[in-house]
Order: C-alpha cells, then sequence, then structure tokens
C-alpha cells in the first residue's frame, strides 16, 4: 500500500472527495492511516484539518 503521505496524489484525492461539486464527503469522515511522514503532515494539517489522522508505529 505504501505511505499515504508519501504519494504526490494525495492531497488532490482529499481535495476531490471532499469538494460539494464532486464527491462531497465530509472531512471528518475521511481517515489519513500514516507513519508521520513529516514533509507532509504539516501540509495535511493546514490544507485538510478536519480529516482525521491515525498514526501507525512500524
Amino acid at each position: 500500500m505504501g505511505e499515504a503521505l508519501a504519494n504526490p496524489h494525495v492531497f488532490d484525492a482529499l481535495t476531490l472527495l471532499t469538494d460539494a461539486g464532486y464527491a462531497g464527503m465530509s472531512a471528518r469522515r475521511v481517515t489519513v492511516s500514516t507513519v508521520g511522514f513529516a514533509p507532509n503532515l504539516t501540509r495535511l494539517v493546514d490544507e485538510h484539518p478536519q480529516v482525521t489522522i491515525t498514526h501507525v508505529r512500524s
């Protein structure tokens, strides 16, 4: 599966999933599972603050 935050397309996917004109999902119903890929963790919190983050210990 890979690390979600290492995938450059995850942000586009989150935007489309939560866009009212596209999929219209509530951001609160979306969960991103990560080991905490630091460079994009801050970006995720800034761009999608209502998305739930699940930290997986490796």
